[in-house]
């Protein structure tokens, strides 16, 4: 026991464990803080209003996942890559998302979307502001995360969106009296600025300053600008069809079940998607590592799998068994209606540890073609599974919509990824992880 004790002390000083553990904490930490905020606002607002401002606040981050243009992805990949290049490499992507923000929420705007939002973030120009304000704060929000996990300092990830989640919950607080139907979405990105400027004096004042960067690491393949833009490019037509679909969800939800059944789904979504969001963060450490040494990606691949699997099957277990309880704490009729929903959702996540760890393996060496048409594949499948079934099975057709596209992706990668996963280990991967 003790031996055994003392090798998991070792292997937690690993970079790959040790990043893979602060981005861990973060979720856990923000998953806990964000089950106190929606607890919150499901006894504080009306279902209908939780439901609307849900469908709102994905309809934004929509909008800023398409602003991301790949350069989310793109940091985790090349910045343990980039060297002497890494200040002007964060730059560029900075100045492309928050420019491309400012297009697309404008855009929408002008169009008359933001019209669709109303009753929960106001109207008139001052739902036109919210609407452009948001969405830009929280693409750079989202932005330096991953430019913190590509720099290799995932523990300011944990501290950042900690810091985020508690005056998150006291606006929401304070917002049901100040701004009443607005006080959800107002304090979903209100907090956004404070957390931009902690970051932005980490990455630009300390952590890419000329003499803390270091050239590249010797046998790395030097960064090119076709190569950066092809993969960050191609990534992000994958990444945004995936975001997309599941954004998609609740306004399809609202559309055809109406808000109350918006608001139940929400709530098993959230809790289920914590475990997708447990996932991608180990996948995030696995990607900053296995990207400067690609000799060893098999190895990272063995080990990042298992200890996901160690992690979450467990967690998903817990979940899916206590689903009626932990809904019961939003009100009891969230558990009425949507415990089979999140016990099927928790169920799906034995398929997203693969998957996630798949496309991860697939960016990296470059199959970005692959990337995307499996996202595109899968998208499609569930939203059109969803569309069938919502009728039939209310909410609880989302389920199975999800877990039959996750499965599509799951039966190509256990036939492509069979050499990496079962290949041999190389000479010196005892030495380290």
């Amino acid at each position: 026991m003790m031996e055994r004790l003392r090798e998991l002390l070792h292997l937690s000083r690993e970079p790959l464990y040790a990043n893979a553990n602060a981005l861990i904490a973060n979720q856990v930490f923000s998953a806990g803080l964000g089950f106190v905020y929606w607890v919150l606002a499901a006894r504080l607002y009306s279902t209908g209003v939780v439901g609307r401002s849900w469908a709102a606040i994905s309809t934004l981050l929509l909008i800023s996942g398409v602003a991301q243009l790949g350069f989310g992805g793109g940091m985790t990949r090349f910045l343990p890559r980039a060297g002497m290049q890494t200040r002007r490499l964060i730059v560029v992507s900075y100045a492309a998302v928050g420019a491309t923000s400012i297009i697309l929420s404008v855009g929408f705007v002008a169009l008359g979307g933001a019209k669709t939002l109303g009753g929960v973030l106001g109207s008139g120009p001052m739902l036109a502001l919210w609407v452009v304000l948001a969405s830009v704060a929280w693409s750079i929000f989202r932005l330096q995360d991953a430019v913190l996990i590509g720099l290799r300092q995932a523990k300011w990830v944990l501290f950042e969106n900690t810091i985020y989640n508690i005056v998150k919950i006291g606006l929401l607080v304070i917002g049901v009296k100040l701004i009443g139907d607005t006080g959800i979405v107002g304090s979903y990105f209100l907090p956004t600025p404070i957390v931009i400027i902690l970051c932005t004096w980490l990455i630009f004042g300390l952590y890419t300053r000329s003499s803390r960067l270091s050239p590249a690491p010797e046998g790395t393949v030097p960064l090119t600008v076709r190569e950066v833009a092809l993969s960050s490019g191609g990534d992000h037509i994958g990444s945004l069809v995936a975001e997309s679909a599941a954004r998609l969800l609740p306004l399809m939800i609202l559309g055809v079940l109406g808000a109350d059944a918006t608001a139940y789904f929400a709530t098993a979504w959230f809790v289920a998607t914590t475990l997708a969001l447990l996932i991608s963060a180990m996948n995030d450490s696995f990607t900053a590592e296995a990207a400067g040494d690609r000799a060893r990606i098999g190895h990272y691949s063995r080990h990042i799998l298992r200890y996901t699997a160690s992690l979450i099957v467990p967690a998903a277990a817990v979940l899916a068994l206590g689903a009626p309880i932990i809904l019961t704490i939003f009100k009891p009729a969230y558990a009425a209606e949507a415990t089979t929903l999140l016990r099927w959702l928790c169920l799906s996540s034995l398929l997203i540890i693969f998957n996630n760890w798949y496309l991860a393996y697939l960016r990296i060496v470059g199959r970005i073609r692959r990337v995307v048409w499996l996202q595109v594949m899968a998208a499609a499948l569930l939203l059109g599974l969803t569309y069938v079934l919502l009728k039939p099975l209310g909410i609880n057709g989302v389920a199975f919509a999800w877990m039959l596209s996750e499965a599509a992706i799951t039966l190509f990668g256990l036939v492509d990824a069979r050499k990496v996963l079962f290949g041999p280990e190389p000479a010196e991967a005892g030495a380290a992880v």
